[in-house]
This record gives structure tokens, sequence and C-alpha cells, in this order.
């Protein structure tokens, strides 16, 4: 009986851990948008990065901002973009009712392309109104929800969060 005793306790302590665990979890809030940043003394090689990760999608946005230069690409993690004899692919954003259509180089290893600057300032633009962007590129579909945008670029901007500045690093580890 006392067997039965300790054995039944410890499962009822497990059943109580999980759903305390699983009750924590799901108390976080979970955003497709991840911020990075790697902080650098001398400023034009500080980087900061804005990744939008959609799980049910596969192509994913970054935004790329080191010193004072932004740039935007989008790319797949398993597939391959089928690029022109030229090496561009046709990118296509969808906001409100207004179509944007424009060839975009396609990087080495054809799994990743750089927006051209009027493109990236209409996406970066509609997320900032708090418009959802919908992206058509090579079949590939999906669409960047505006969801915290708003605070996570302006970390991208100001880089925010960069905790490397405030340990000074001077030469190798003694």
């Amino acid at each position: 009986m006392q067997n039965c005793k300790k054995i039944f306790s410890s499962f009822y302590f497990c059943i109580l851990h999980s759903a305390f665990c699983v009750l924590l979890s799901s108390c976080g809030s979970s955003s497709n948008w991840r911020y990075d940043s790697i902080a650098n003394q001398e400023s034009p090689y500080s980087s900061s990065r804005l990744l939008y990760n959609d799980p049910t999608s596969h192509l994913k946005l970054e935004l790329l901002k080191i010193g004072d230069q932004l740039q935007a690409f989008v790319f797949l993690n398993i597939h391959r973009f089928r690029p022109s004899p030229n090496q561009m692919v046709e990118v296509t954003l969808s906001i409100d009712d207004h179509t944007f259509r424009e060839a975009a180089p396609c990087r080495e290893g054809k799994m990743r392309l750089l927006l051209p600057p009027s493109l990236t300032e209409q996406l970066i633009l509609a997320l900032q109104e708090g418009k959802p962007v919908g992206i058509l590129i090579d079949g590939f579909q999906g669409t960047i929800s505006p969801d915290q945008f708003a605070d996570f670029y302006s970390k991208l901007l100001n880089g925010e969060g960069e905790w490397m500045n405030y340990i000074k690093l001077k030469g190798p580890f003694q």
C-alpha cells in the first residue's frame, strides 16, 4: 500500500509539473519576427537584422542593416528559385488592392534574393501602416504579417538590444 501511495504521488507530481510547463509556455508571446544584432565599436561594422519566419510558408524575409545601409532579402530554406538566364526572378508584392512587380537578383546558390529598393520601401511602408503584405516569387507565396513589426523595426533602426556595447574586450583572451 505504501508503494502505491509513492507511485501515485509521483504520478500526480508529474501531471501537475507537465500542466504547469504547458501553462507557462502558453503565456509567452510568440512572434514570427526575430531581432538579432552584433555591435562593433566602429559603427560602420555593426550589424543588425530582423527576420520574419512564418512556419507555414517556405518564403522567409530578412531585413539586414549594416552601418547605415538597409537591405531586404527573401530566401528559401530547402528549395531553390529558378532565375532567368540573367539571374533575375520576378517578385510580386500585394498590398491592399495594389500589386507591385519587379525583378530581383538571385544570389549565388539560388536560395536568396535581394529585393530592389523600391520593393523594400513599399514592403516596409505597408508593414509600418499595419497592412499585411502578400508576396509571390517563382510559385512560392506567403503573407507577411504586420503584427509587432513596428516594435521590432524600431529596434533594427535604433540598434536597441546591442548588449555587446557594454562589454569592452580588447584583444584575445589571456
